[in-house]
C-alpha cells in the first residue's frame, strides 16, 4: 500500500556530512544533494578543522558548517543534536547521489524505521577499481538483506550518544545493531548511491591501520565486534571475485588488495599500546 501524500510531505530530512579535508570529492557530494527531487530539509556539515577549503566549498553550496574536534561519531552525535529534521540521512563526502535517493527514502520510512540506501562503490586509479572491485562482490555476496542503514527517523538517535564516541570502527554496525534489537523495521531504497574508493594504495592502508588500532577501543567501550574481516561473507565474496566476469589483472589485484589491507589492518591491532589490552583485562 503506497504511503499517503500527507505523511510523506511531513517528513523533513537532515543531511550529515563528516568532513577533513574533503575538498577534492565534496563538491560532487553536494552539487548531487541540490540536484534531489526532494530537497532537504537542511545539510550539516560537521569538519574537523581542514586545512585545506573545505568549509567555505561546503558554505558556498548551501550548507551549514559546524566545526568539531574528534571521531567521526563524535562528529555525527553533535550533528544529531543540532538537526531539526525529522529524518537524518547520513553519507559521506565521497559520495554521490542518485537523483531522488531522499525521494525514495523518504516512501521507504513510511513502511520502516529506518532505510538502507544499496551503494555502487567505483575507482578512478588501478588500486581504486581494485578495491571497487572488492566491495561491489561484497554487497552481492551479502544479497538483498544486506546492508546497514543510513536514514534514520530521528527519535531512534534520541540517546545524548548514539554514536559510541571512542569507537573508530563500525560505529554505524554498532548504532544499527542496537537499534535493531528495540525491534524496528528497516526497508531499502530503490536509488543508489556512488562510493568513490581511495585513488592510492597509502591511503587505504593507512585507513586500514587505524581500523585495526580502533578494534580493541571499540571492544574496550562495549561496541559491537561481530563483524569480522574473516567470515563466511569473505569466503562468498572471494569465491564471487575469482568466478567474476571482471579481467585477469583485475582479480588479482583485487584478491592482492584485500591481503596487504588485512595485514595492515593486522599491524594496527598488534601496534595498539599495551595498555589497551590491560583496560580489557580490568573490565
Amino acid at each position: 500500500m503506497a504511503p499517503a501524500e500527507s505523511e510523506i510531505n511531513k517528513t523533513t530530512v537532515s543531511i550529515v556530512i563528516v568532513t577533513w579535508n574533503s575538498a577534492r570529492t565534496l563538491k560532487d557530494c553536494l552539487e548531487s544533494i541540490a540536484r534531489q527531487t526532494v530537497a532537504p530539509h537542511e545539510i550539516i556539515v560537521v569538519d574537523n578543522y581542514s586545512t585545506d577549503n573545505t568549509q567555505r566549498l561546503a558554505e558556498e553550496l548551501g550548507a551549514r558548517v559546524l566545526q568539531v574536534r574528534g571521531s567521526r561519531s563524535r562528529a555525527r552525535n553533535v550533528a544529531v543534536q543540532s538537526s531539526s529534521g525529522t529524518h537524518i540521512l547520513f553519507i559521506d563526502s565521497d559520495q554521490v547521489l542518485q537523483g531522488n535517493v531522499i525521494e525514495g527514502c523518504i516512501y521507504g520510512s513510511a513502511v520502516g524505521e529506518a532505510v538502507v540506501v544499496p551503494e555502487l562503490f567505483v575507482g578512478s586509479t588501478y588500486w581504486g577499481r581494485c578495491s571497487a572491485n572488492w566491495k561491489n562482490h561484497v554487497v552481492k555476496a551479502e544479497g538483498p538483506g544486506g546492508g546497514i542503514p543510513r536514514f534514520y527517523e530521528k527519535s531512534l538517535l534520541a540517546d545524548q550518544e548514539p554514536f559510541q564516541e571512542k569507537i573508530d570502527i563500525w560505529e554505524d554496525y554498532d548504532l544499527y545493531q542496537r537499534i535493531r534489537s528495540r525491534g524496528i523495521r528497516t526497508v531499502q531504497c530503490n536509488s543508489i548511491i556512488q562510493h568513490a574508493e581511495p585513488s592510492s594504495f597509502r591511503e587505504m592502508a593507512r585507513k586500514e591501520f587505524r581500523y585495526g588500532a580502533s578494534i580493541w577501543n571499540a571492544a574496550i567501550e562495549g561496541g559491537d565486534c561481530s563483524r569480522p574481516s574473516l567470515t563466511h561473507l569473505t569466503v562468498r565474496t572471494i569465491r564471487s571475485v575469482i568466478a567474476g566476469p571482471g579481467t585477469w589483472t583485475l582479480t588479482a589485484g583485487t584478491l592482492l588488495l584485500v591481503l596487504l589491507k588485512a595485514m595492515a589492518r593486522i599491524a594496527g591491532l598488534l601496534f595498539t599500546p599495551v595498555v589497551s589490552i590491560k583496560k580489557i583485562k580490568g573490565r
